[in-house]
């Protein structure tokens, strides 16, 4: 009767949980309810009449949320790394076993000279200097998988210490082996799904991933900024599908992944600049912000005032016939005049950005040397080919007034990716045009593609400014200098910060921008208005501008 007496307490009160849940959910009006209540809310009406129903009955033990999986990071104060992830997995009763693989394969930089070569240590044998390296023969050596054990509560685990950063993996059963998984049907993680786990076929997704931080005592990488981000600093995904007469698959439509940044205002005055994305071979339109991490890099970097936001759309090259022609005229012709119309977004070249990983930064170089004006802003990455370019296109990619960035893992040796990369932007420079180069230690991989990414967007992407300069003049004296700094193209932000006045390598002074992007200084000296200059010395989302030297007096 006392255990009767309590599930009556029980049941009544869930009772009346319900019912208040219900009469909150059924408001009308402009009753708001912030998303996390919302979600309870829902959770709640959903639950309820399994919560009564279960209330007299007794408790099953082994249910799904009492196993507890998922990855578990759990920091161990211990070497190598500080820190160690074991991986809880229920498979289906039947499998007899289970496999993980990851992208957790490391050797150091100076066993690495070509693709065969990793010392291929996993986590526990981590040394400092590491970076990821697949060990194996062939073109593109494949990440081991690793057997995972099964527990008498029918859950597999595996547990490995891995250093700090993003990473990336999946399941199989009953298939693969310490070579590799190719061929096998691979399984993300059901307690941990990717945000693209049900995406249509083209975008699917079968990497699940896990973020392991820093610890202080057992420095690995600076991933601070791969890191997930709270709910408020969080962007929303859009898996939309496009007109596309040429694409095979799907037949006259295609798909893409548009990002918009939290907060995204549709009816902002100010439009959104544009980042498109391509990836590379065997990839689609989720890789780059799965593997690539591009939605956190610019969230955080958001939040730590350096990067402004933007729409990051990502395409996917998959079914559009043509190679890299094809992908340019579906990109230029579809793509982005669906993206202006969708979205509040600028229309003009100067707000528009191009990157692409390995395949997807041939793609680039193709837009880059024979449709330059479609883009100011270029990032090229591991490119996997493309050539150099004639005189026509260097005189083309004079136009570029936001800037080219080039980058590549330095031990990355499929197909010479590394070593191209690097006489490519060589080769630029020697025909009088500027590239910012950031090339990282690191193979053929994603984990080696992110800091690629994180620098042109702290460097480059949508920081340009422009600056002019006045001289105001009585007579043959200067009486006072003022330079004015503007973006190039739309910006939500002024820039802020100092402007330096020189006349060679005479210093004349330094002055703030005011709230119009505007500095003006007199001289400490009259002097004659010859070979002076305004230098603007940039800010945190902002680069530096020159207005170059006056030739002569007014």
């Amino acid at each position: 009767m006392k255990r009767r007496s309590i599930i009556t307490r029980l049941a009544t009160r869930i009772e009346s949980a319900c019912r208040s849940a219900a009469r909150t959910r059924s408001r009308g009006g402009t009753t708001k309810v912030d998303k996390p209540r919302a979600q309870s809310l829902a959770a709640v009406a959903v639950g309820c009449s399994l919560l009564l129903a279960g209330a007299a009955a007794p408790a099953v033990a082994n249910t799904v949320d009492d196993l507890d999986l998922g990855p578990q990071v759990i920091k161990t104060d211990e070497g190598p790394t500080g820190y160690a992830v074991t991986f809880r997995y229920k498979a289906p009763d039947d499998v007899e076993q289970v496999r993980i693989w990851g992208e957790w394969q490391f050797s150091s930089i100076e066993t690495l000279v070509n693709t065969r070569t990793s010392d291929g240590r996993m986590g526990w044998d981590w040394r400092p200097g590491d970076t990821v390296a697949a060990a194996g023969p062939g073109f593109f050596p494949a990440f081991p998988a690793s057997d995972m054990t099964l527990g008498e509560d029918g859950v597999w685990t595996w547990t490995t210490p891995l250093p700090s950063g993003m990473h990336s993996y999946r399941f199989v059963h009953d298939c693969g082996g310490p070579a590799g998984i190719d061929g096998c049907t691979y399984h993300y993680d059901p307690a941990n799904p990717p945000w693209s786990a049900g995406l249509t076929p083209t975008g699917a997704q079968t990497l699940s991933s896990v973020f392991v931080p820093e610890h202080p005592d057992f420095p690995t990488y600076d991933t601070r900024n791969h890191a997930p981000t709270p709910p408020e600093l969080t962007g929303t995904f859009e898996h939309r599908e496009y007109v596309s007469p040429a694409s095979t698959n799907p037949p006259g439509k295609h798909h893409l992944v548009a990002y918009l940044p939290a907060g995204y205002d549709a009816d902002r005055r100010v439009p959104y600049p544009t980042l498109y994305l391509s990836h590379g071979f065997g990839g689609n339109e989720s890789h780059f912000f799965v593997q690539a991490l591009a939605n956190y890099l610019m969230e955080n970097l958001v939040a730590d005032g350096h990067v402004q936001p933007m729409v990051i759309v990502a395409t996917n090259f998959n079914g559009i016939p043509g190679g890299d022609e094809g992908y340019a005229r579906d990109l230029i012709d579809n793509v982005i005049p669906f993206i202006e119309r969708e979205y509040n977004v600028s229309t003009l070249p100067e707000d528009r950005a191009f990157g692409g990983q390995s395949m997807g930064a041939q793609r680039g170089i193709s837009l880059l040397y024979n449709h330059t004006p479609t883009f100011h802003y270029y990032g090229l990455w591991a490119a996997a080919g493309g050539g150099n370019p004639n005189a026509t296109q260097v005189e083309n990619m004079r136009g570029v007034r936001g800037g080219i960035h080039m980058g590549t893992g330095l031990q990355d040796f499929v197909g010479n990716i590394g070593p191209n990369s690097i006489a490519r932007a060589a080769t630029l420079r020697s025909h009088g045009l500027e590239v910012v180069e950031h090339n990282v230690d690191g193979t053929h991989t994603w984990v080696a593609a992110r800091p690629l990414l994180e620098d042109f967007l702290k460097s480059v992407v949508f920081r340009t400014t422009e600056t002019s300069l006045l001289v105001e003049t009585r007579g043959h004296r200067v009486t006072h200098v003022s330079a004015t700094v503007e973006p190039l193209g739309t910006s939500q932000a002024v820039p802020t910060g100092l402007v330096e006045f020189r006349r060679g390598d005479e210093v004349l002074g330094v002055a703030k921008l005011n709230a119009r992007g505007t500095a003006r200084l007199r001289p400490p000296l009259p002097g004659a208005a010859e070979g002076i200059e305004a230098r603007y010395l940039g800010d945190d989302l902002f680069n530096g501008s020159d207005s170059g030297p006056t030739d002569d007096a007014p």
